[in-house]
């Protein structure tokens, strides 16, 4: 169930906010579920994150970026705010242009 999810990696973000893995699930399950604080808070952090050196636990990677914008740009989708979804889902592709979730919300963004 996406409730319980959500309460226990919100509990793990509180536990380890610097985690990118676990703030990516938080806001993926924070956007299905329209927590848009939730989700706008975390995955905000994860693109603010440095990306990590080769065996570093520390930051995230290039595509947990992209993930990131991606999520944050259906959660600006989801409130009507096509331009900001525009803008976020761009920010996805440039950080991982093989990101075919992506590739799919800029289409659809640019059709409407």
């Amino acid at each position: 169930n996406e409730q319980a999810a959500l309460a226990q990696l919100s509990k793990a973000f509180d536990n380890d906010a610097g985690n990118a893995e676990i703030a990516i699930e938080l806001g993926r399950v924070a956007v299905d579920l329209n927590e848009a604080d939730i989700a706008s808070r975390t995955l905000r952090a994860v693109t603010m994150m440095k990306i990590a050196a080769p065996g570093s636990a520390e930051g995230t990677t290039q595509r947990g970026r992209a993930l990131a914008f991606f999520h944050l740009s259906r959660l600006a989708a989801a409130q009507d705010d096509r331009g900001k979804a525009r803008l976020l889902v761009e920010k996805a592709l440039a950080d991982d242009p093989q990101l075919e979730d992506a590739r799919r919300l800029a289409d659809e963004l640019a059709d409407s």
